[in-house]
């Protein structure tokens, strides 16, 4: 798969990165800043030696993780411990509220902590310390607002606490061996969770109800199956939605364009969808990122995403849409990346309407499609952000090794028309490796035995064979 084509797909966004969230700082962000004669709490302080002296009669399983002891060198008695590494305190009343423990071995010390003596703690951080489960103290602490579990091994279900811990904002537990969640409470319960990640997990099942409080989800790289679920429509402050590389069947449900003056990015990228694409977008939509990429989806591409004037990124690749070439997306001011390859899209593409069409487009894949004529100089005019300066002389984005091989490859095809070197890639049946997202940034109309479209012999702005 050509590396570009991931741009837009699986990630693990911070809610910083959302400006409905833009309040919010992780606390892998955050770290102790002592205040001119702050001094913790004494129980607190006995609890933080407690636990290092646990952590220290811990070995680690891995020679790749050095023991806690060499780790927490500032935790000393003699000195105050919201000085101490990993350790934040709060500035006026000098409660210990976050604890970050990231990198040191708990493995030996989930069973062996039942309560954690830190009754302020807002913040735990427990990234990437072998845990096999969820330790059983972190459901005791009632005050906790960010719980981060990513890339540990754990196993089991997403535990039903999850829901019930009111004050609970933050929780991420992605890169782990979780397989399922257990059955969510019967009753209605209040929740204020607004960020869960459960990327990388081993989730079966389909997506259960939910907390209508998130903003942030993302359910990527399971195993989950059955239809997406209309309860996801209730999500109302929903920003982020991604459950790329799953089993998912079904239409795509039309509620999900109620969403569509908060969704930021949809990515159902990878599952097994069909149907139409259901959406009549108004003029308040505030989608960056739409990912529909290898689904089965047919009919044709909604006008109405014309609407979406923030729209960056649109993946409708590797589908069986039907349609013409959807030129109205040159109405869209941002639109930075069009990914339409491997469908059954026919007919000409078209001269441009006006010369602001596609300004700001920097990837562009028609590839494996039924098109046919040529590729209209008109766009090439007008496709400014692709363009580079180098040695004085205008050209598209790519890189050196590429124009060579496209020269080669040029010369032994015996063609006249002007090389793929840097943004278009005309009959190209092989996919090259790209080496970064700055090389990567081309218009691709290859042929891959489908495409019939050529570029005119006449493109001055590239480098001619």
């Amino acid at each position: 798969m050509i590396s570009y084509l991931r741009i837009a797909c699986c990630f693990s966004l911070l809610p910083f990165l959302s400006s409905a969230n833009s309040s919010f700082t992780p606390f892998s962000q955050t770290s102790s800043h002592p205040f001119l004669g702050q001094k913790c709490i004494s129980s607190e302080k006995t609890a933080l030696l407690q636990l290092k002296r646990d952590l220290s009669a811990a070995k680690p399983e891995s020679s790749h993780q050095p023991s806690s002891r060499s780790l927490l060198p500032s935790w000393k008695p003699d000195t105050d411990c919201c000085s101490w590494e990993g350790v934040t305190c709060h500035e006026l009343t000098t409660h210990v509220i976050g604890l970050n423990l990231g990198g040191h071995n708990l493995s030996g010390l989930v069973h062996s902590i039942n309560f954690l003596n830190l009754p302020y703690l807002e913040r735990l951080n427990l990234v990437n310390c072998n845990l096999g489960e969820i330790p059983s103290f972190v459901e005791k602490l009632g005050g906790l607002v960010e719980l981060d579990l990513s890339n540990n091994k754990i196993h089991g279900n997403v535990p039903k606490w999850v829901w019930l811990l009111e004050s609970l904002v933050y929780f991420n537990a992605s890169n782990n061996f979780l397989n399922g969640f257990e059955a969510p409470p019967s009753a209605p319960f209040l929740s204020s969770l607004s960020f869960l990640d459960l990327t990388s997990n081993l989730l079966e099942g389909s997506i259960p109800t939910l907390p209508a409080s998130i903003s942030f989800l993302s359910l990527a790289e399971n195993k989950l199956t059955g239809e997406i679920p209309v309860s996801l429509c209730r999500m109302s402050n929903l920003t982020i939605l991604d459950t790329c590389y799953n089993y998912l069947t079904g239409q795509i449900p039309k509620c999900l364009e109620v969403l569509g003056d908060t969704l930021i990015v949809l990515n159902l990228r990878k599952n097994r969808l069909f149907g139409l694409m259901p959406w009549n977008f108004t003029e308040e939509c505030s989608l960056e990122t739409l990912n529909l990429f290898g689904n089965q989806l047919t009919g044709k591409i909604p006008e109405s995403l014309t609407h979406c004037k923030r729209l960056q990124v649109l993946d409708l690749g590797d589908n069986q849409i039907n349609d013409t070439f959807p030129f109205w997306l040159g109405m869209l001011p941002n639109l930075h990346v069009l990914i339409l390859q491997s469908n059954s899209l026919h007919g000409p593409i078209g001269e441009p309407l006006t010369s602001n069409d596609f300004t700001m487009l920097q990837i562009l894949d028609l590839s494996s499609n039924y098109f046919t004529g040529n590729l209209p100089s008109g766009y090439i005019a007008i496709w400014k952000s692709m363009r580079i300066k180098l040695n004085g002389s205008t050209m598209y984005m790519g890189s050196i090794e590429e124009e060579e091989e496209d020269e080669d490859e040029c010369r032994n095809n015996g063609t006249n028309s002007r090389s793929a070197t840097a943004a278009v890639v005309a009959g190209s049946r092989r996919r090259r490796g790209v080496r970064s997202v700055a090389a990567s940034l081309r218009a691709r109309v290859a042929g891959y035995g489908r495409a019939r479209v050529s570029l005119p012999n006449l493109i001055v702005s590239l480098k001619p064979c």
